[in-house]
């Protein structure tokens, strides 16, 4: 608790000191302008995957794929400020190591000489989204979300050495490139001049991928494969902006 002696002083812009001359502004942090950066992160997931087989030796398997990795790339953005109120866009774009395996599945037989096994790898991907943020001073408080997009393979290797007619191995390699949609949330700080720093989350949601390919037995004993999984990702970075104008 503390006492300031004597007559109390008027509190505001108009108060004493501004008519002394003494205090001219609060200096306040613009938002507006075009800005560059990088960012790094994280991202991991849990897609449903599910492995349908129909003729010789029918079989339905449900199980998740786990991918996760480091990622580095640069975004692109500009903002509009009124008041508090915050409107942007940005578009980002970013290489990752996201994989998971390859790894034994046991999807069939679990016996020696057979193997099942799915590698599947988020290659690169980028958004392109609206920025709906809160400003108090050098702090920014957003909402985000828009379009998604990147590169996706699947490879399914199936391996059967220990068939009595032979040695099998098959597979399906599928490659293809992804849009879908994405939304989050983050914080983002003024460091210092015209570098702001930044905390991102972002769900991003690139459907669905699926291929197929045929086993033959012999003896005209074939077995028809379909894999099919989900390619969504939850993101999480940091990133370091600087206000071009």
């Amino acid at each position: 608790m503390n006492y300031r002696p004597g007559a109390p002083q008027p509190v505001g812009f108009g108060g004493a000191y501004a008519a002394a001359g003494m205090l001219k502004s609060v200096p306040v942090y613009s938002w507006s302008g075009v800005y560059g950066g990088f960012n790094t992160g994280y991202g991991t997931a849990h897609d449903q995957t599910s492995l349908i087989a129909a003729g010789f030796q029918p079989q339905s398997e449900s199980f998740h794929l786990d991918p996760a990795g480091w990622f580095g790339g640069g975004q692109l953005g500009a903002n509009w400020q009124s008041g508090h109120a915050v409107l942007g866009l940005e578009t980002d774009i970013q290489g990752q190591s996201s994989h998971v395996g390859p790894s034994p599945n046991c999807l069939t037989l679990c016996a020696p000489g057979i193997g099942f096994s799915i590698d599947q790898h988020l290659t690169w991907f980028g958004t392109t989204r609206v920025r709906l943020g809160y400003a108090n001073g050098p702090l920014l408080y957003y909402v985000t979300g828009g379009a998604a997009y990147g590169g996706v393979e699947t490879t399914v290797n199936n391996a059967n050495t220990a068939f009595l007619g032979g040695a099998i191995a098959n597979g399906v390699s599928m490659r293809s490139t992804k849009v879908g949609w994405t939304g989050g949330g983050g914080i983002e700080g003024q460091l210092v001049g015209n570098v702001t720093v930044k905390a991102e989350y972002l769900f991003i949601d690139l459907g669905g991928q699926s291929g197929g390919f045929a086993t033959d037995f012999g003896l005209g004993f074939i077995q028809n494969s379909t894999i099919s999984t989900e390619v969504r990702e939850h993101i999480f970075r940091l990133g370091v902006n600087y206000k071009l104008f």
